[in-house]
């Protein structure tokens, strides 16, 4: 990757001109749309209380943000999170309110 290239999903969204502008809020911004401006917002929900997590809780949650940082690499905004036993624990997904 050429150095000063923007990465990740906000580089992605500026690079197709699609972002309007940065919100000040952590993780949001404004999407260009058809019919009007909203603040998109990139979710990720982890349920943490089943026994993948018993044994080393933080690599159990470093494992899932690994997996959806590649669904995203792979331009898949929405998707499933499960745990190293192939348990359903989370999704991650886009949201957006209109402005």
């Amino acid at each position: 990757m050429p150095v000063g290239r923007k990465r990740g999903l906000l580089g992605k969204l500026k690079r197709l001109d699609l972002v309007e502008t940065e919100s000040p809020v952590w993780g949001s911004v404004f999407v260009k749309t058809a019919r009007s401006e909203c603040m998109s917002k990139f979710m990720v929900e982890i349920n943490t209380d089943n026994s993948a997590y018993e044994t080393d809780y933080y690599e159990e949650v470093i494992a899932n943000l690994k997996s959806v940082i590649a669904n995203v690499d792979c331009s898949e905004l929405n998707g499933i999170i499960r745990d190293t036993n192939g348990n359903k624990v989370g999704r991650f997904y886009t949201h957006c309110e209109e402005v």
